[in-house]
Parts: C-alpha cells; sequence; structure tokens
C-alpha cells in the first residue's frame, strides 16, 4: 500500500506566527506585492512561497504540483450509462423500501436484500471503472 499525503509530503515542519494589526497591514502589503513579482512566478504565489522566500532567498526550492486530474481515466459513454441503468436500479429499490416504511410497513426483506446486492455491484463496477481497489 502506498504512503498517505501527509507522509509523502516534503515539507514536514510548520512555523505559526502572530501579528498585530500594523504587523499584518504590513505584511499584506508585501505579499500583495509579492504576488505580482518575478519570483512569485518563479517560486509560487502561496504565503508559504512569499515566507520562504522572503526568510531563505533565493535557496527555497518552489513546491512541485501533484498532477491529480489525469489521475483516473474516463470510462467510455457506454460504462456510464451502464453504471446510470444501474443506479436506476438501486434508487428504484430504496423507494421501495421507502414506500413501506411510509406505509408502516416493514419491507419484504428481498427488497432490502436486493438494494444491498445492486449497491455493492454498482460500488465495485465504479471502482472498477476508476482503477480503485477497496
Amino acid at each position: 500500500m502506498g504512503k498517505s499525503g501527509s507522509q509523502k509530503r516534503e515539507r514536514k515542519f510548520r512555523h505559526v506566527g502572530h501579528f498585530n494589526q500594523d504587523e499584518q497591514d504590513i505584511f499584506d502589503l508585501k505579499y500583495a506585492t509579492w504576488k505580482q513579482s518575478n519570483e512569485a512566478v518563479q517560486f509560487g504565489e502561496s504565503i508559504s512561497a512569499f515566507i520562504r522566500y522572503s526568510t531563505i532567498g533565493a535557496g527555497a526550492q518552489k513546491v512541485r504540483k501533484r498532477r491529480v486530474a489525469n489521475r483516473y481515466k474516463l470510462p467510455s459513454e457506454k460504462a456510464l450509462l451502464q453504471l446510470k441503468a444501474e443506479l436506476n436500479r438501486v434508487g428504484n429499490n430504496i423507494n421501495q423500501i421507502a414506500h413501506h416504511m411510509n406505509m408502516g410497513t416493514a419491507p419484504p426483506p428481498a427488497y432490502i436484500s436486493q438494494a444491498m446486492s445492486d449497491w455493492h455491484r454498482l460500488s465495485k463496477a465504479i471502482n472498477r471503472h476508476l482503477d480503485i481497489n477497496p
């Protein structure tokens, strides 16, 4: 199993600062100026990048952005239509169960069992299309 995001984090140390209003105003002004500078383009526009560059200087390293958008391959239109049909079946079963409960009667165990079965099947199908192994 891979490491979680916090275990992969390169920067593990955190420093907290407390400012009075005058100091905060100065900080905000300098940060606003920073965001429009060439250094901000090179090192990043975040407050963390600003603080790193202000304290460490040119030795500060820009944080590498992780690509998350391309993590999953998109399922085909056919696969999406199949998942939608499955989801509609699960919704129908849940509506039947809710109808019985609103009428004050217990739904037949077969309805609950079928809804759970459909839900598990749908969940596995989604995980398979997203390449997730729970």
